[in-house]
Parts: structure tokens; sequence; C-alpha cells
């Protein structure tokens, strides 16, 4: 029993070593919110959202729709013909994003503020610090600790091999 104990300790801790030396770390909220474009203007002006979440804008006029943006990270819609959708999730923290139409002028402006999903929890502030403190020490192990833990697994794995 303790070789299958010291068998699944070693992959939690490569699996840690790896997942978490990749890092970025992102929390998803995933939030979702539907704009409605409808009698030729967004029924939202202003809209606060957290980072990760997603807005789907659903063209409820009989005419075409296109969306462009300020902020050139963030791709501009396709063309949106009645009841069409077109959904984009917003990664990045910084300037408001103004979403506003490509095809027509006197249509109103739709203004999008992300927000850290960290910045109003203490307990999320704390969780990501002690998840940075842990990948800290994972990263602290010396390479060839953890090379010999994955050459001694695989000589494990070949002995169980050898017996079957």
């Amino acid at each position: 029993m303790n070789f299958f104990k010291f068998l699944l300790y070693s992959f939690f801790i490569i699996f840690l070593y790896f997942r978490l030396k990749s890092g970025p770390y992102i929390y998803q909220s995933s939030n979702r919110y539907y704009i409605n474009i409808k009698n030729h203007k967004f029924d939202n002006d202003n809209l606060t959202i957290k980072k990760g979440d997603v807005l789907i804008f659903v063209n409820k006029d009989q005419i075409r729709h296109t969306i462009k943006t300020n902020n050139k990270s963030v791709d501009n819609s396709p063309i949106l013909f009645q009841n069409d959708i077109w959904e984009i999730t917003l990664n990045k923290i910084g300037n408001d994003i103004i979403f506003e139409s490509s095809l027509y002028e006197n249509m109103n402006t739709l203004t999008v503020k992300i927000e850290d999903i960290f910045q109003d929890s203490n307990a999320e502030k704390e969780f990501r610090n002690n998840l940075i403190e842990i990948k800290n020490n994972i990263i602290n192990i010396p390479s060839n600790i953890i090379s010999n833990i994955l050459s001694n697994i695989r000589e494990m794995i070949n002995n169980i091999n050898i017996f079957r």
C-alpha cells in the first residue's frame, strides 16, 4: 500500500509543479450578459463586468448590424442579421471598452468596464496569494530531485509492466 501512496503523491507533486509553473492564474467568473440590439440601439449604455465574463449580443432588429470596439485586442463582430448572436469573452483588465455600430453612426454606444475579480474579496486575494506561495515553493524544488522522482516513477512503472 505504501508504494501506491508514494506513486500517488509523486504524480500529484509532478502535476502541481507543471500546472503551477505554467501559470497565469485565471479565475473565470463566467457570468453571461445579454445585450439586445433593438430599435436601432443597444439596450444598455454602461455595463460593469468581471474579468472572464461573457457578453452576448443579440440582434433583435430587422436590419443587419456589426459591432466594433475601441480596443484592438477585442475582435469586431461579424455581420449580425436578425436574431443572430455574437458572443465574446473579455479577459483583459484595463481601459473601458466601447462597443459601437460600424454601420450606423446615430446608434448609441455601450461602455464596458472590466473589473479584476479579486478586487472586492479579501478571501479571493488570500487564495491568490496562497496559490502564488505554493507555486514559488514548488518551483524552488531543485530540478534534479524532480528528475529523480520521474525516473523512479518510470522504473516502478516498468517493473509493474514486467510482472503483468
